[in-house]
């Protein structure tokens, strides 16, 4: 798995900057994060960052802006993860995003 190999971080930065290349690999990591072993790889590999720095992205469509609401509420069954993405400060991004977002968006975030 790449996660093993390389920084997720970096990956992400460096190769997936598009809006579809992006939810691409959202998509990935929404589905491997079924996985509590990959839900811990995925922090301590940095992929929590880009997740958080996704929903901070005006410029990002609605697409991989659900995308990236799921893979943080994949990976939000992880304690660790939820204390890590606390200390992110995902929890006044989420609010915001309750109130400033098209229906779509809002409606994905109280599910």
């Amino acid at each position: 798995m790449f996660l093993k190999f390389a920084n997720f971080n970096e990956f992400y930065t460096e190769s997936y900057r598009t809006n579809r290349r992006r939810l691409l690999v959202v998509v990935v990591v929404v589905q491997c994060a079924e996985d509590a072993s990959i839900r811990e790889l995925i922090r301590q590999y940095g992929g929590l960052v880009p997740l958080v720095n996704i929903v901070n992205d005006p410029s990002v469509n609605a697409d991989v802006l659900l995308a990236a609401i799921g893979a943080i509420w994949k990976l939000s069954l992880s304690a660790a993860n939820v204390a890590a993405l606390q200390k992110l400060g995902i929890i006044p991004v989420l609010v915001r995003l309750l109130t400033n977002q098209p229906e779509k968006v809002r409606a994905s975030l109280t599910d």
